[in-house]
This record gives C-alpha cells, structure tokens and sequence, in this order.
C-alpha cells in the first residue's frame, strides 16, 4: 500500500483532461494541478481534428494514422529540424504493436466533451495549477488553455514559444524546469 494522501497531478493533452476531471471529482487527493496543452471544451474545428484523427486510427494502417495527426502535433520548426527521419520513426513506433483500435477509444472518450464540456465545472478547482500552452500548438492552440486559466482561479499561466501541440518533445528542457519549479514550490504534506 503505497498510502498517498495527495500528489501531485501532471497531464498533458488528453492526460491534463483526465487530470481536471480527477481534481474535480477528488479534490481531496490533489496538492497541485499542472495541464499542459489541454482544454476543457471542444470547438467546431478543434472537433473536425479528432474526427479526422479518428479516420487515421479506424483505416488501421500505422502509416495513414500518423499522417493524419503529424502536421497538426509538431510546429513546422520541429518538422523541418528532424527532416523525413520524423514521419518514418513515427510510423515504425506505430507499426511495432501500438493498438490503433485503442486510439479509436481514446478519441471517442476525448469527443465526449463536446456533449459534455468541463469548462462548467473548473471553478471548483480550488488547487495551485500551472496551465502550460504551446504558441504554435495547431490541435489544442493557447486559446484553450486561456479559458482554462480564467476558470481556475488559483491558476498560473504560461506560453512556451516556438513549440507545438508535443511541447514536451519539443521543448523538454523548459517543460522540466517549469514542472520542477512548480512541484517545488507546492510541497506535499507528508505528515
């Protein structure tokens, strides 16, 4: 038994929407919040995306999937900087035993906060949270994470420049100083 009375919850993308939805549900067992690139409602084009997200993964072919995320996931800085190297990479990790069916799942989940948007319910959210957003983010762009941080009152917010939607691929050195910095200044009780 590992007798965690809080912790600290870190998630990006879809794991920063499942992170709003735990503090929401178990404020009790969150010191601090930290939501990198994520949202809390779906607009129109934000919703074509994963849909067409959704196409690449039901095609069931590694290759059709990544083309139908990759431009949206790296600022054209990073995709010039990695050269062909990226896509082929990307599809090999694809190819190796990734489930597609269990993006399908993950996409269908993420599509549920159309019908059902967390905006409403962030103003319960009373923990320390540091809103992190990418300036070239094309999936999840700071816009969102701006609605975030005027819903969550006790919140920090911050534009990494330069960096896409996988800003902790592109920019892993300042993600880990931003996150360390937090956790650091937020310590658990452990008493």
């Amino acid at each position: 038994e590992l007798n965690v009375r809080k912790a600290h919850i870190i998630g990006t993308s879809y794991g920063g929407e499942v992170g709003m939805c735990f503090a929401i549900k178990y404020p009790e067992y969150v010191n601090d919040l930290t939501l990198i690139t994520s949202v809390s409602e779906i607009h129109e084009e934000l919703k074509i995306t994963a849909l067409r997200w959704l196409e690449g993964a039901l095609s069931n072919n590694p290759r059709k999937f990544v083309l139908s995320w990759i431009n949206d996931v790296y600022s054209d800085s990073f995709i010039e900087k990695s050269g062909p190297q990226l896509l082929e990479r990307l599809v090999n990790i694809y190819s190796s035993g990734f489930d597609l069916k269990s993006a399908t799942y993950l996409l269908n989940s993420f599509l549920k906060m159309v019908e059902e948007p967390l905006t409403p319910k962030l103003r319960s959210i009373k923990q320390p949270t540091l809103i992190i957003a990418a300036e070239k983010d094309r999936v999840k762009p700071p816009k969102y994470s701006e609605i975030i941080a005027k819903n969550i009152t006790n919140s920090t917010y911050i534009i990494v420049n330069d960096a896409g939607h996988a800003v902790v691929v592109e920019k892993p050195t300042l993600i880990n100083y931003l996150l360390i910095g937090f956790v650091h200044s937020h310590p658990l009780n452990t008493t």
